[in-house]
């Protein structure tokens, strides 16, 4: 936080999507649950994009982060492929792309542009690590998830704030959830990550955190 947003991309041959945002309001902007998927040539999040083995050519993406979101929630990824995402940052506080498994962390300052290029990794073994935390004032009620498919890895409540505690002090039962675990992904295969609604079966508050870091397993 401390007015930084972010998008961490963790993925194999596709995404995974995070919106980080400030506090303020009941977050009442629609809908009551998100997802991001990462896939081995096949993936990401909500809504669901789907991502093929190949490769050659590059191509261009765009971002823009506005509001403390990024207006697209997945990327489409092709293994193998080289892309240049251009991202615009329309907020008054700097904001960050992060792709770990193609070694991407590109810093874009407020009111700025960056550019960010990388080649989209393989399928394969991976270690993930994921990492949620409930990110509003009013104290954030989730349920969350890791699916391989149809198979459930994990999957938690979250309870309280859990973020930057330079922005808010950390409260709560349950503020954070952590998963690891190493996941063999084939081509079509995907990794889901997943917020719902929470006990109380409403959105309001709900801001929660998703960071995730895939790396190949050895």
């Amino acid at each position: 936080m401390r007015g930084r947003g972010g998008l961490l991309i963790g993925v194999l041959a596709g995404v995974l999507a995070l919106t980080a945002a400030g506090c303020g309001g009941n977050d009442d902007n629609g809908g009551g649950s998100a997802s991001a998927t990462t896939a081995a040539p096949a993936t990401t999040a909500a809504p669901e994009t789907t991502a093929a083995a190949g490769g050659g050519g590059e191509d261009e993406i765009k971002l823009v982060a506005q509001g403390f979101k990024f207006d697209q929630t997945s990327l489409d990824l092709k293994s193998g492929s080289s892309y240049t995402v251009e991202i615009t940052n329309q907020d008054s506080a700097e904001h960050n792309f992060t792709f770990e498994a193609a070694n991407v962390d590109q810093d874009v300052e407020a009111s700025e542009d960056a550019t960010a290029t990388f080649t989209a990794p393989a399928a394969g073994k991976y270690h993930v690590i994921a990492l949620f935390e409930g990110i509003h004032c009013g104290l954030s009620t989730t349920d969350v998830h890791v699916m391989h498919g149809t198979q459930t890895l994990f999957s938690a409540d979250i309870d309280g704030y859990g973020g930057d505690p330079a922005f808010h002090r950390i409260q709560g039962a349950n503020p954070t959830a952590v998963y690891a675990g190493t996941v063999e992904l084939h081509v079509g295969e995907t990794i889901d990550f997943a917020v719902g609604y929470g006990s109380n079966r409403t959105h309001y508050n709900d801001t929660t955190g998703l960071s995730v870091r895939l790396e190949p397993s050895r």
